[in-house]
């Protein structure tokens, strides 16, 4: 089977730990949405497999070119990210204070950003966002999957710790583990006779993905490839083609189509008026969402009115006592935050044709 044939149908949580549960589908990536134990252990290097070269990487951020075989006598952690994935974001704090503490005693953080969507492939897209994002590390970027191929790998965010010799030792996905990371990097660092550096321990986000429910609103996809399961009682809408939606109130988690949209296998197309509604239980709320031939004003409501203060996502502002977000980039949207996960309607109304969504990611 291809390793990327699988992708998260939910998630169950305890406390300490979310799990994803990976089903079969037919599309050709997989995601994490929280916590997914990998490697409880370092593995002993007669035990490990040898590394695979980075492969197919077309551009390089933050470095000049890199190999792993070039890498060999460092301890290397490699991290599988893409720029529009919440979950990946949630973990750069981390890998920002492991790259500045544990630089000097041998280890290199290297991110390969393996892309979920089309326009993720776009350098300049790839080359802003890790500017914005701050990302210090070097990034090699893998346009074609090549690389993450090559590692087998499914998950975003995932992680690999590769020893001196060139073998992967340890891995991890998805959000939390910090300690458990930290403690791999240092055992292969010690085993090198390199001393570490004091620890740095579990690292806050500003978006801590904090005590999750098991019932949040499942990841959205609004492309016809994946969309099937998650549309309303119309349906998807095939791509190329324009309909003229008035859908009724759909039951939670159903995507609630008004007004002008045309399909696509990857996105839905909001044309002037066009509009997506969708009732959900979760804190925050993203959108994978990319403009066509210039920005695009989104009106944006929270249970039928501007949304609060104290619900406002960073991309929010507030126009003339109305709740609007501007797509001027092929990027993610924070629409909706709170202070606990609740209950809510939200709806988006595009002001003019050209916007693109992707997804629509739930979190705690």
């Amino acid at each position: 089977m291809n390793p990327r044939a699988s992708a998260v149908l939910a998630a169950l949580v305890t406390v300490v730990a979310v799990v994803a549960v990976v089903v079969t589908l037919s599309v050709n990536r997989g995601t994490v949405l929280a916590t997914r134990p990998g490697s409880s252990t370092v593995l002993a290097a007669d035990k490990a497999d040898e590394a695979p070269e980075l492969q197919g990487v077309r551009d390089f951020d933050n470095t000049p070119p890199l190999t792993l075989k070039g890498l060999r006598g460092k301890v290397v952690l490699v991290d599988f990210w893409t720029y529009t994935c919440i979950n990946c974001r949630r973990t750069f704090p981390f890998l920002r204070k492991l790259s500045a503490a544990y630089d000097s005693s041998g280890l290199v953080v290297l991110g390969v950003h393996s892309p979920e969507f089309g326009f993720e492939k776009d350098h300049g897209n790839v080359a802003r966002a890790v500017k914005e994002l701050g990302v210090t590390w070097p990034v090699a970027e893998d346009p074609q999957m090549a690389t993450w191929d090559a590692f087998s790998n499914q998950y975003w965010p995932a992680d690999y710790l590769i020893d001196r010799a060139g073998k992967i030792r340890y891995f991890h996905y998805g959000e939390g583990g910090d300690r458990e990371v930290e403690d791999a990097v240092r055992t292969l660092l010690d085993e090198g006779g390199t001393a570490p550096a004091a620890r740095i321990g579990d690292v806050a986000s500003t978006e801590s993905p904090g005590d999750q429910a098991s019932d949040l609103t499942p990841e959205t996809y609004f492309g016809a490839q994946r969309g099937a399961p998650y549309a309303g009682t119309g349906g998807v809408v095939a791509p190329g083609k324009t309909v003229v939606r008035k859908d009724g109130p759909q039951d939670r988690d159903k995507l609630q189509l008004g007004g002008s949209v045309t399909g696509d296998l990857e996105y839905l197309q909001l044309n002037a008026g066009g509009s997506v509604s969708q009732r959900f239980h979760a804190k925050d709320v993203y959108v994978t969402s990319s403009p066509v031939g210039g920005p695009v004003v989104l009106d944006v409501t929270l249970d039928g009115k501007p949304v609060p203060v104290d619900r406002r996502g960073r991309s929010l502002t507030v126009v003339a006592g109305r709740t609007v977000a501007t797509l001027a980039n092929q990027d993610l949207l924070h629409l909706i935050t709170g202070p606990a996960v609740e209950d809510g309607l939200l709806k988006v109304t595009a002001e003019t044709t050209g916007a693109r969504f992707f997804t629509l990611t739930y979190g705690a």
